[in-house]
């Protein structure tokens, strides 16, 4: 399944740590606040759990900011109309690799 974060974050040190979240959990910078990759449920979950934990770093920012993480099955994804900047979800896929050494 395909994974998507959107946040909106007015602190840029919580801000800048989501998007490390992110990335580290295999996500692709879309937009300067949107992410999106390949993850499986258990991914997904673990990510929202970071997040949320985040979050709770800065308990006064909480109550205007926000993440939004949802999934999208490839049959929904082959639906979508793209205007302006190329989307291809090839290029977010999770690469597979062989590390030697």
């Amino acid at each position: 399944m395909f994974i998507w974060v959107m946040y909106d974050i007015g602190d840029t040190h919580v801000r800048t740590k989501i998007s490390e979240d992110c990335r580290d959990f295999g996500l692709e910078r879309f937009q300067k606040s949107v992410f999106f990759g390949e993850a499986t449920d258990g991914l997904m979950q673990r990510l929202a759990e970071t997040l949320k934990s985040r979050m709770k770093e800065r308990d006064e920012e909480r109550k205007s900011d926000s993440i939004l993480v949802f999934t999208m099955c490839k049959s929904c994804l082959e639906k979508k109309i793209v205007i302006g900047k190329r989307f291809n979800e090839d290029d977010y896929r999770k690469k597979n690799c062989l590390i030697i050494g």
